[in-house]
This record gives C-alpha cells, structure tokens and sequence, in this order.
C-alpha cells in the first residue's frame, strides 16, 4: 500500500520494467550447503544455539535426511549457527552449525533455543565487532555484519539485508486485506513501516524470508506501537505468533538492520530499494537507482533532510520498506510515487531517515517492552497445560459456494460447535483443502498470500476464537466463519475441479487435533 500524489493516476507506467537487480544465489547448489571458507565477503551470521531437551539432535552432512549422520547432540549442548541461512528439505528447515570441535554440518532449525547468555554476533572469519549500533537494545542477528563498506552491495550482502525485510499484510475494515513492506529494526520483534500501511489495522500478518528466492513465510502478528500520521512512520510490535498466541519478544531473535545515525545523502548518490511491489508475484523484489532530490525542512525546529526523490522503480506494496545506501545503512522509507502523465516519468518519495529516527526518539521503548511482557506473562497464564484437550460436540458446517468478502470471491464455512472445559483458553478453528481423487493430495500454491498458505505452500483459512467460559457454543450470529479466495486456489485451467475440505479444531501448539466434519465441493474457474 503506496500512496499515490492525487492528481497523477498511479497505473501509468506500472508496465514499466523494474529496473533491479535479481537476487542471485548460488547457494542454492550443493557448493553452497556447506560452510564457505573465511573471506572479506564471508555473509554468514553466527550466533549461540543451545539443543532444547529431549531426544538426541542428529548432525548431519547436508540439509536433509538422505545425508550421512556426522555426530548426534544431547539437550543443553551449544553450537554456532548461521541462523539466517535456512534451506528447506524432506518436510524440515536446516541451519549450518558448527560445533567446538571444529566440525560443521547441518541440523534442523525447530530443535534450538538462544544460548542463555547472549550471543557474540560474528562473521564467518570469527570476528565479532559491530559495524553499526541499535536504536534499541537485544540480541540478535545484526544484518550489518555481513556488509564489507565498500559503497557497493553485492549478492550477498543484498541476501543478508533481505533477511530484515518483512511483507506486511494488513486487514482493516474499510479496504479488506493490503500489503505493504516493513524493515525489522531490533531483534526482539519491532518493525518500521508507513503509518499508511497499518491505518485501522484489524490484524496485522508479519511474513519473513526463508530463501531470499522464495516468497517470504508468514510467522507472527504485529501490533501498532507507535503511528504518527503527518509523517506517516510506524512502528509494529510482534505480538504474537502467526496464529494469535502471544509471544513474548524475549523469546525473539530474528534478524534486524540497526538504526544508526542518518547517512548523509546527495544527489547522484546511489540507493537500494527492498520490498513487494505487488508486481513481483510475491517475492522480494530489490530496486537500484539515484537520489535525484533532497527536500530539506524544519522538524521541530531543526533544519533536516524531509524527502529524498529517486528514479528507482518502485511501485504499491513498496511502501513502508527500505532503502539502504551502498554500505547497507538505512537511508529512509519508500512512500509514495508521483507519475507525469503526458510523459509517463515516474518518481519516487522516500522519508528521510533523519525524519524517522526523529520519531522514532519519541518513543519510550522502556515502557513499552515492560508493558508487553506484563501482557505476554498473563496470556501465558492462562494457555492450556500439557496434555490438556478440550470436549467439541454438536459441530455442524454450512458450506456457502460463490460468497463475496472484501470484493473477493471464494467458499465460506460457517462452523457451528460446542466447546466444553476449555474456559479462558483459544481455540483454533480451520479448513484446509484437498483434491478430491484416490491420492487425496492436498492443494499448493506458493503464489498465494501467506494468510492461506503454510510453510510448505499448503492451503488453508484459521481463526483462532475465544473461548470465555467453561462451556460455550459458537453458533448464529457466532458461528466461526471461514473465508477462503477463489483466487488463492491457483487453479485457472477452464475445467471443473473435484475439491474437498477438512474442517479442524486444534490447538494452537500442534498436540491435538480433532476432524469436525468434511465438505466435498466443486470449483470451475
């Protein structure tokens, strides 16, 4: 969500070619599954890992089960791992990790936890020095790091920035579900973006990169912190997880680009653009081009860099993502875009970092952070026990074909059901969808948006309800309705496809499930 200087329509010249660069990575080839010798180049991320306790962790030679078994860790044991360079394989995300002995192999992601001391952050060549410091404070993943300073971004040290960079999607009343981009600014969860992008947010949708040649994954739900309007920058708070349950951001460590002071910046100098324009089919999407403008102005009372113009392409969807100068420092926000309709040329607004740290320094992120995790410890209270399931009867499904939400098209589900001994608790109520056939394959589609896709593309629709007293039912005016887009099926061959659902209660951590009902439909595009 961009916005558009009023008297210039925002179409013209979205044929236009975008004029980036393509995030090459070799490393998606078998040179690049193991850990690369030191050099000024070297990309990788290390952090402290430490196994969580319960059965042994194997290590393995390669990211996957068909590779050999190197050596097997117990719970407790602390390794180094480049947390920011995920492959996925056989149904698992894996990590590099190098281990005290000098061995290095992989091991899959689910199975660690931060060290409990915090972690040196260092390069691949064991140097630990921080090129740049946080606004905020926490541990993490310092995208920096991987940056040599040379004035140019190579692959990948675009690959390292991109790992910051979040798709935002965002339902509100008025427009239904748009996206815009965000820049993850502190390990511990918080992410800048333009007030315009979360304006009467509902629910925000945070999805990240696993490969940066993959559409980004979604992880967690954000609150607005912090939203000044005049100069439309945000701040969003992860929350929770990408289902609604609470998180507390002492349990974060994702990777962040620090904040530090506002790079000088004049005309001519070059600029990198990241985020989802809408025209990249889902997928990171980097712009290169020139300052072509610097709009100073007053802020309470300082003379500061208001707007940068620049010729790189960007277009909706780009709003509230980042640009970064040839040394990776954060130079402002992509914020609008202004088109010349008789000639086509197109320029584009970009909020000065001077103008966003200046907000930025309003906030008391002390505050803050002691408020979240009051609020995150009392949602934890009150999740189930271990072992604990909940008792579902009466539960009914009213399938309606060809309904229309948020000028979308697609089938609702209005399950009605019953909930008993699952008081002050959440309950997740979803459907995920299959062809109708022998093999009974489940539908896939990695175009889709991350709200009706999990992590290996399957589709699906949750809500998570509330459930407030011992015994409950959802129905009428409260049955849980499940809304899914035609669209997001992928399906556009002209033929008529035999579909069916399964329609689940569950919980939001996986250990128990229970099949409500399933629904057979066709679907003819």
């Amino acid at each position: 969500m961009i916005r558009q200087a009023s008297r210039r329509p925002i179409w013209l010249g979205i044929l236009a070619l975008l004029s980036g660069l393509a995030l090459n990575l070799a490393s998606a080839r078998a040179a690049e599954w193991f850990p690369r010798s030191p050099s000024a180049q070297q990309t990788d991320i290390w952090t402290c890992l430490e196994v969580t306790p319960g059965v042994p962790l194997n290590v393995r030679a390669g990211p996957g089960i068909k590779y050999s078994i190197l050596t097997t860790l117990e719970g407790g044991e602390q390794v180094d791992a480049a947390n920011g360079r995920t492959l996925q394989a056989d149904g698992y995300h894996w990590m590099p990790i190098r281990m005290a002995n000098g061995v290095s192999g992989w091991a899959i992601t689910q199975r660690f936890a931060l060290c409990p001391e915090s972690a040196t952050l260092t390069h691949g060549d064991g140097s630990d020095n921080l090129s740049a410091e946080a606004t905020l404070q926490g541990d993490g993943p310092n995208v920096l790091n991987a940056v040599n300073r040379d004035g140019t971004l190579d692959h990948d040290e675009i690959a390292a920035i991109a790992s910051a960079v979040v798709l935002v999607e965002v339902d509100d009343a008025r427009w239904g579900w748009g996206f815009g981009t965000g820049t993850l600014i502190d390990p511990r969860g918080i992410i800048v973006t333009n007030a315009h992008v979360v304006e009467d947010a509902t629910t925000i949708l945070i999805s990240m990169l696993e490969d940066v040649n993959s559409p980004p994954v979604p992880r967690y739900q954000g609150t607005v912190l912090l939203r000044d309007a005049r100069m439309d920058v945000a701040v969003v708070r992860i929350t929770a997880d990408r289902y609604g349950n609470p998180l507390s951001s002492s349990s974060l460590n994702l990777p962040y680009l620090p904040l530090g002071d506002a790079p000088e910046m004049y005309r001519g100098d070059q600029i990198y653009i990241f985020g989802y324009p809408g025209i990249g089919d889902t997928y990171l999407v980097l712009a290169q081009g020139g300052i072509v403008s610097v709009e100073a102005g007053t802020l309470h009372g300082q003379q500061m860099p208001l707007w940068y113009r620049t010729d790189a392409e960007i277009a909706p969807g780009n709003s509230g993502g980042l640009a970064v100068n040839g040394n990776g420092e954060f130079v402002g926000i992509p914020t609008f875009v202004e088109s010349e309709m008789t000639t086509g040329g197109r320029l584009g607004g970009i909020r000065a970092a001077s103008v966003v740290l200046r907000v930025l320094a309003e906030t008391n992120w002390d505050a803050a952070f002691a408020e979240e995790e009051a609020v995150s410890s009392q949602a934890n209270a009150d999740m189930p026990h271990n072992g604990a399931t909940p008792q579902i009867t009466g539960a009914t499904v009213e399938v309606i074909e060809n309904a229309r939400l948020n000028q979308q098209d697609g089938i609702l589900f209005r399950v009605s059901l019953t909930v008993s001994g699952w008081g002050g608790r959440l309950l997740n109520v979803g459907a995920r969808f299959f062809y109708d056939d022998p093999t009974s394959a489940p539908l896939r589609n990695r175009w889709a948006s991350p709200r009706y896709r999990d992590e290996i593309n399957a589709l699906h629709v949750i809500k998570m309800v509330s459930v407030c007293c011992d015994t409950v039912t959802f129905a009428g005016d409260s049955a849980v309705e499940l809304f899914f887009p035609y669209e997001a099926f992928g399906l556009t061959d002209p033929s008529t496809y035999y579909l069916k659902a399964q329609i689940v209660a569950e919980n939001y951590d996986g250990t128990w499930e229970q099949t409500l009902s399933w629904e057979f439909f066709q679907y003819e595009p």
